[in-house]
């Protein structure tokens, strides 16, 4: 790519869609008319340190993006994946008794933590639930490969409702 000639109308420039490595922006201040170059990595340097440096307004509240994914990241964790392996018909008679076989045996008991488990019996399952510490169980729901979705709400340790 050829310098521009002087006086060449900028509008006759080649139009790119990516700016090359090592290559240098001229950039000018209208009011003063005066300017500048700058390479491209550092005019990227400086835009991610102000993204990272600069507050915003968000619904947790003002705070830079780093904060809001750091914030993010350690809340994530009562988030768990577990795979609850396969579960054969001599351990149990119905996709019902193999999520309980998971549900008693697979998800760890602590208090509020939320669980996405796949497990196999017959067709893979999905399954989100809850489990808290006392030993009580949170919503429960069974996805099945062409089976209907199965909801459950369980009160007490032991119930299935």
């Amino acid at each position: 790519m050829a310098l521009p000639q002087d006086g060449q109308n900028a509008n006759g420039l080649t139009k790119v869609t990516e700016i090359p490595k090592g290559k240098e922006l001229i950039f000018i201040d209208p009011t003063t008319n005066e300017g500048g170059i700058i390479t491209l990595e550092d005019l990227t340097t400086q835009i991610l340190k102000n993204l990272t440096s600069q507050t915003f307004a968000l619904d947790q509240g003002n705070m830079t993006l780093l904060a809001a994914l750091n914030q993010l990241n350690s809340n994530s964790s009562g988030l768990k994946f577990i795979d609850g392996g396969t579960i054969t018909q001599a351990e149990a008679q119905s996709a019902d008794q193999a999520a309980q076989i998971v549900f008693d045996n697979k998800i760890p008991v602590s208090e509020g933590i939320i669980v996405f488990v796949n497990f196999i019996f017959a067709f893979r399952y999905s399954m989100i639930v809850q489990k808290y510490g006392r030993g009580d169980y949170g919503a429960y729901i069974l996805f099945g490969c062409n089976v209907p979705t199965l909801t459950y709400h369980i009160k007490t340790a032991g119930t299935w409702n």
